[in-house]
């Protein structure tokens, strides 16, 4: 033996090598942008999602228990409601092709409980 650990057959080295592929992190980049229209059409996307956004919140009671199993997308302060994602972003582009700030999120089938842990 030349003195390197054997581990099943494979050589050490490229075990761990390979463990660390399978957890290496998708790389991340980020660009400063500086141009004033394009901050301007960001801030404006912005104000339309936080729009969407606080409408969602008063009303979510409400469309959760009318909608369970369902994908919802909120354009334009409104609900569209699909079986699929693809649908409901559909309907709401349709109805509000100049909103860029809507969202989806899905409706739980089943009402339960849920926890939700943070770490500080």
């Amino acid at each position: 033996m030349n003195g390197r650990a054997i581990y099943c057959g494979h050589d050490h080295r490229t075990a761990q090598r390979r463990r660390a592929d399978q957890l290496r992190l998708p790389t991340i980049i980020v660009n400063e942008v500086t141009d004033p229209e394009e901050l301007a059409r960001a801030q404006a996307q912005d104000e339309r999602f936080g729009r969407n956004l606080a409408w969602s919140e008063v009303h979510r009671d409400e469309v959760f228990a009318m909608h369970r199993g369902t994908y919802v997308c909120v354009a334009g302060q409104e609900p569209f409601v699909a079986d699929t994602a693809s649908e409901a972003i559909a309907l709401a582009k349709a109805a509000h092709p100049d909103d860029d700030g809507r969202f989806l999120y899905h409706v739980p089938k089943e009402k339960m409980a849920r926890m939700y842990a943070s770490r500080s």
